[in-house]
């Protein structure tokens, strides 16, 4: 079989050679990735990639072993990597790396998910991904979460040199610790809670316009309806003005995560947290993960009310001017570090 834009690397004490090519994501790729992302120690949601791949499926990027045909090891396939009907893909190849550039923002992307398989960190993988992902970009504004081990590459390296004033700040707890939920707010007066149906989508993206600066219609019903998770608003007693909404889901390392989680203020936001703590079916199983931006003093409270442990603290940056058309007090919990401008 002839492959075309196939890169090769020499890995190991043997002298090892892999062949690889860079090539646009698929759902079928999903699982793999978001392995890769867990080996890194680092959090998405289970069905996240897929709601944002439908937002610009041309900014998701992997890089898949190649194997000639005579090669021993080239793998078998075990039955797990499946086709979008639920059959088994016979002709996959092993992923072991991803990068994603998407277009969030009419004229800014947002990049993440950026990541290769331990064992080949250093060999050139990540940086071919990159090139690819930032042909997508091109010369347009774009922005990431830069962790502190990397973040003098992208700032001096890859020209992400202007600095957001807000710092995301994660939290965190594990499996056998103790949430104080039994204290968050559980009901306020002429506000009711429902469940984000298709009734309620013009509302809520239209409340989701407001606090982003943009309108999002075209990913936040694939949010809403994400297998294995929930989604509520808040409204008034008529249901004619929201005061915020909410989603949890459960991520590729087992725990639960909340975003977004937007509100009017803490009252709100914590009172969709008691409904969304109530409907997740595997509540807790391994933790929860909380991300917050220091810019909303109401976002930390709520983190120290419940108890949770401060893990790190990461600060964005463009390559353009920072972002700054977003109504910064209703953000409680961001969307995804991966994948949205908050």
């Amino acid at each position: 079989m002839e492959h075309h834009n196939v890169s090769s690397i020499i890995i190991g004490k043997n002298n090892k050679m892999i062949k690889f090519r860079v090539r646009q994501m698929t759902i079928n790729d999903v699982n793999t990735v978001l392995e890769i992302w867990a080996k890194n120690n680092l959090h998405e949601g289970t069905q996240t990639i897929q709601s944002f791949m439908i937002q610009d499926p041309e900014g998701f990027i992997v890089a898949e072993q190649i194997f000639d045909d005579d090669e021993d090891e080239k793998p078998k396939n075990d039955g797990e990597t499946m086709t979008n009907n639920g059959e088994n893909d016979q002709n996959s190849t092993p992923v072991i790396g991803m990068c994603v550039g998407i277009f969030v923002h009419p004229t800014i992307a947002f990049i993440g998910l950026y990541g290769v398989q331990p064992e080949l960190h250093g060999h050139g993988i990540g940086i071919a991904m990159w090139k690819r992902m930032m042909d997508h970009i091109g010369s347009l504004n774009a922005g990431l979460y830069a962790v502190p081990e990397h973040l003098t590459m992208y700032r001096d390296r890859a020209g992400f040199q202007n600095p957001d004033d807000r710092m995301l700040i994660i939290y965190e707890s594990d499996q056998d610790d103790h949430l104080n939920v039994d204290i968050l707010v559980n009901s306020i007066p002429e506000t009711k809670i429902h469940l984000i149906t298709t009734e309620w989508y013009n509302k809520v993206i239209d409340y989701d316009a407001h606090v982003h600066g943009y309108i999002r219609a075209k990913l936040l019903p694939h949010v809403f309806n994400e297998e294995g998770s929930a989604a509520f608003v808040a409204s008034n007693m008529t249901g004619e003005k929201i005061f915020g909404y909410g989603c949890i889901r459960t991520n590729n390392i087992g725990k639960a995560m909340i975003g977004p989680l937007y509100a009017d203020n803490d009252a709100i936001a914590e009172l969709l947290m008691h409904y969304l703590f109530g409907r997740l079916s595997t509540q807790f199983a391994k933790g929860l993960l909380y991300m917050t931006l220091d810019s909303n003093p109401g976002g930390e409270r709520i983190a120290e009310k419940l108890a949770l442990k401060q893990q790190e603290k990461i600060q964005r940056f463009f390559r353009g001017q920072p972002y700054d058309g977003a109504d910064w007090d209703r953000v409680y919990c961001i969307h995804s570090p991966n994948f949205s401008l908050l």
